[in-house]
C-alpha cells in the first residue's frame, strides 16, 4: 500500500527557507499532503514562485491555495504585502549652486521652481517614494558703465574713485539679497586721456579722406600727416595726429606655360583646354590693401610629343636604347614607357615593345607542396618527395640565346591533425577553426583544409562528440488498471486517454536532463454479440460454389487484429481481411465461426453459429437460365427472363467482371480478358437469382 505522510512546513521570511520546498527531491515529492508558505512581497507587486501567480497584492496579509492533483498535495501561501511610503522635502539654493541632499543630485538647476522625485528602498526592500520642491533663487549681477575725463574724481552707486588713470577702471562691491544669495554691483568706469591720440589710416591713390575731423582732397602717394584739436562730448579736450598711407594702385605682368590639353588655373584665371600657341587674358581684382589691382596674364600653351620602339635582347643584358635602362631576367614581352620633359616641362612619351629572348644559363628556386607535380620553366617532375630538389634542363638556342635552366626546388611536406571535442544537445561549437551549428546528438565529424606558411594544406580533422541534455521525450502505452514504473517514473493507476508527465534526473555530462512522458492508457476489450454484422444463414447447392458472404467489426477501438477461422474441420472457406471476412459456402450444414480480437492489452474472441442450408433446382424452379458455350474462350451467351445484372467470381470470392443489364432476356458477355480457369457468375434477374459455374479456356 502507498504511504501518505503528511508534512506541514513552516518556512520564514529567509530565502533559505523558502529555498528548501523546491529542493525536495522526486522522490519526497509524492509524500506531502499539506505546505504552508510564508512569504513576503510590496504592495502593488507580483507573485510568480512554487506555482503561483498572483498579479496586484493588496497591502496587508492574503492567503492563497494552489492543489496538485499528481501527488494530491496542497500548498497554503500566507503573503504579507507591505506598504510602499512617499515623502515630501522642500529647500532654497542660489543660482549656480548644486543640490546634493536626500539622495538627490541636481547639478545647476535654472532658476525658478524645480520638482523631482527618487524612489529609494526602506528596510522591506520595498519602493520609498522622496518628492522635492526645490527653489532656485537668483543672484542679481548689476553692472554699470560711465565715462569721466583723466585727471578727475568720481562717485556713483556706491562707488568712490579718485583720479583714477586713463583707460578702463572696474571695480565690485559685494552684499547679499535676503535669501542670502550673492549681490554683485560691477563698475565699468571709461577714463578719457586729455592728450594727443594718434589715428593710423590708409585710402587708395586718387580718393579723397574724410574721418576723425580730417578733410583731404586727394592726397598724393604716400604718407600724409595732419593735426587738430578736439572737444569730446564729456568735456575732455585732446589732440588729434592723423598718419595718413595712400597706397599706389598696383598693375602686374605674369608670363606662364601649360602643355597642350591641360587646363589653367593659375593667379586667379580660369582657362580651360586653351588651343596651341599664346593665349591673353586681364582680370581685376583688389590688392592687399584694398586698391585696384589689374592682372595682365600671358600664356603660352605648348604641344605634346610621342615616339614608338620595337627591339629585341636576350636574357640577362640589359636594355638601355633610347634613353631606357632595363634589366632583363627571362624570356618575355617587356612594355614600358619614358616621360620626357619639353623645354615648357611638356610629356614626350616614348613606348618600348623589347622581346627578351632566354640565353644560356638560368637559375630558378621554386617550390611546391608534397603530392604536387612540377611543371613550370620546361620541367615536369612528377611528385618529388619531399626536401631540396636540384635538376637542369638544356634547351635547344633560337635568336642567338643559348640557355641551361638549373632548378632548385623545395618540396614542403603537408600536415595532419586531430581534435576531440565535447558539448551538450542544443548548444554550438566553435574552436580550432571548426564551427559547428547545434549538431546532432553523438559523433560529428569535420575536415578543416588551411594553409602552412608555404602555401601547402594543412588538414584539421575534429571529432565533437553532443550528449544529450535537458529535454527527452517519451512515448509510451499501458493497459487500463496497470500501473507505470518505467524511465524512473512511479505512475498508479492512470485514466483510460493520453496524458503527459514530467520528471528532473541527476545530470550527466555537465548536460541537465528532463523527461516529458507521454503516456495512452489503452481500455480493456469489450467484445459483445453486438459488434458482428452479417449474415448467420447462408445457402449451397451440392458440388458448386454457390457464393460469398461477408462479415465485419463495428464499433470497436483500440483493435489491432482480427482472426477469423471455423472451430473444427469443414468444407467452407474462410479469407479474413482485417475487420471484414469473406466465407465460400460449398456446402450444407451447421459450422462455428471463431472471431478473435486482439490489442496491445487483451486477445479475447466471440463465435456465432453459421447454418448453410441445402437448396436444389426445385427450389429455384421459378428461375431458369442456360449459359453457353461452356468451356467458353472469349464471348458467353446467357438467356433469361429480365437479366438485371451479371457477376464473375473467382474461386476466392473476388469480383472479376460485372455488368449491368436493361432487363434483356439475351445478353453476351466478353470473357476473353480472363485467364484460364473455373468461376461462379451469379445471374440477377427479376424473379431471382440462381448461381452458374463456367471454365474459361
Amino acid at each position: 500500500m502507498k504511504k501518505v505522510l503528511n508534512i506541514v512546513v513552516f518556512l520564514l521570511l529567509s530565502l533559505t527557507s523558502v529555498a528548501q520546498i523546491s529542493n525536495l527531491k522526486e522522490s519526497d515529492r509524492g509524500l506531502l499532503s499539506t505546505v504552508y508558505l510564508y512569504d513576503t512581497v510590496c504592495e502593488g507587486d507580483s507573485y510568480g514562485q512554487y506555482g503561483f501567480d498572483i498579479d496586484s497584492i493588496p497591502v496587508g496579509a492574503s492567503t492563497y491555495t494552489l492543489h496538485f492533483s499528481w501527488n494530491d498535495s496542497t500548498v497554503y501561501l500566507n503573503l504579507y504585502a507591505y506598504a510602499k511610503s512617499e515623502s515630501f522635502i522642500q529647500a532654497q539654493i542660489c543660482e549656480g549652486e548644486d543640490y546634493t541632499e536626500n539622495g538627490f543630485n541636481i547639478i545647476n538647476p535654472e532658476v525658478g521652481v524645480l520638482n523631482d522625485s527618487i524612489i529609494l528602498q526602506n528596510y522591506h526592500s520595498c519602493d520609498s517614494i522622496v518628492r522635492l520642491e526645490l527653489t532656485v533663487n537668483p543672484v542679481q549681477d548689476t553692472t554699470y558703465y560711465d565715462t569721466i575725463c583723466q585727471g578727475n574724481n568720481y562717485s556713483g552707486h556706491g562707488f568712490v574713485v579718485n583720479q583714477p588713470p586713463a583707460g578702463i577702471y572696474y571695480d565690485t562691491i559685494a552684499s547679499q539679497t535676503p535669501q542670502g544669495c550673492a549681490d554683485m554691483t560691477y563698475l565699468e568706469l571709461n577714463v578719457k586721456p586729455w592728450y594727443n591720440i594718434y589715428i593710423y589710416d590708409s585710402i587708395c591713390e586718387g580718393n579723397d579722406y574724410e574721418g576723425y575731423g580730417f578733410e583731404i582732397i586727394q592726397p598724393s602717394v604716400g604718407v600724409v600727416t595732419q593735426t587738430h584739436t578736439d572737444t569730446g562730448v564729456n568735456g575732455c579736450d585732446s589732440i588729434v595726429n592723423l598718419v595718413l598711407r595712400v597706397n599706389a594702385n598696383e598693375h602686374t605682368y605674369i608670363n606662364d606655360a601649360i602643355c597642350y590639353g591641360e587646363d589653367y588655373f593659375e593667379n586667379g584665371f580660369v582657362v580651360i583646354h586653351p588651343p596651341l600657341g599664346v593665349v591673353y587674358d586681364t582680370l581685376h581684382r583688389l590688392s592687399y590693401q584694398g586698391c585696384d589691382s589689374t592682372v595682365y596674364l600671358e600664356l603660352t600653351v605648348a604641344p605634346l610629343y610621342s615616339e614608338s620602339f620595337i627591339d629585341t635582347i636576350c636574357s640577362g643584358e640589359t636594355y638601355n636604347q633610347h634613353g631606357f635602362n632595363i634589366p632583363t631576367h627571362e624570356q618575355g614581352v617587356i612594355f614600358d614607357t619614358l616621360f620626357l620633359e619639353s623645354i615648357y616641362g611638356c610629356d614626350s612619351l616614348i613606348y618600348l615593345q623589347l622581346c627578351v629572348w632566354d640565353r644560356f644559363d638560368t637559375y630558378f628556386t621554386d617550390e611546391i607542396c608534397y603530392g604536387e607535380d612540377y611543371q613550370e620553366h620546361g620541367f615536369n617532375i612528377i611528385k618529388p618527395q619531399t626536401g631540396l630538389l636540384h635538376d637542369t634542363l638544356f634547351l635547344q638556342t633560337t635568336h642567338g640565346c643559348d640557355s641551361i635552366i638549373y632548378l632548385a626546388l623545395n618540396v614542403y611536406p603537408v600536415y595532419s591533425e586531430f581534435y576531440e571535442a565535447e558539448i551538450c544537445d542544443g548548444e554550438d561549437y566553435i574552436g580550432y577553426g571548426f564551427t559547428f551549428i547545434q549538431p546532432p546528438l553523438g559523433y560529428n565529424y569535420d575536415t578543416l583544409y588551411l594553409q602552412t606558411v608555404h602555401g601547402c594544406d594543412s588538414t584539421v580533422h575534429m571529432r565533437l562528440l553532443v550528449n544529450p541534455l535537458f529535454d527527452t521525450y517519451i512515448v509510451d502505452t499501458i493497459c487500463h488498471g496497470d500501473n507505470y514504473t518505467l524511465n524512473g517514473f512511479n505512475i498508479v493507476n492512470p485514466p483510460v486517454g493520453v496524458k503527459d508527465y514530467t520528471l528532473n534526473l541527476y545530470t550527466t555530462h555537465n548536460c541537465d536532463s528532463m523527461i516529458y512522458l507521454t503516456l495512452e492508457v489503452i481500455p480493456r476489450l469489450d467484445f459483445g454479440d453486438n459488434e458482428i454484422v452479417g449474415n448467420q444463414y447462408v445457402y449451397a447447392q451440392t458440388d458448386i460454389q454457390t457464393g460469398w458472404y461477408e462479415y465485419r467489426i463495428d464499433s470497436l477501438d483500440y483493435w489491432d487484429e482480427f482472426r477469423w477461422e471455423f472451430v473444427e474441420p469443414n468444407n467452407w472457406t474462410v479469407i479474413p481481411d482485417g475487420r471484414t471476412c469473406k466465407v465460400l459456402v460449398k456446402g450444407a450444414g451447421e459450422y462455428t465461426l471463431r472471431i478473435t480480437a486482439e490489442n496491445y492489452c487483451d486477445t479475447t474472441y466471440r463465435e456465432i453459429k453459421i447454418t448453410g442450408r441445402f437448396f436444389g433446382v426445385d427450389e429455384n424452379e421459378s428461375v431458369k437460365a442456360d449459359v453457353y458455350p461452356n468451356p467458353v474462350h472469349d464471348a458467353l451467351i446467357i438467356e433469361s427472363e429480365e437479366i438485371i445484372r451479371t457477376t464473375i467470381m473467382g474461386v476466392y470470392g473476388q469480383t472479376v467482371n460485372m455488368q449491368n443489364h436493361e432487363m434483356n432476356n439475351r445478353v453476351v458477355v466478353n470473357v476473353s480478358d480472363l485467364s484460364r480457369g473455373v468461376y461462379m457468375i451469379l445471374i440477377e434477374t427479376r424473379k431471382g437469382n440462381v448461381y452458374k459455374q463456367i471454365i474459361v479456356e
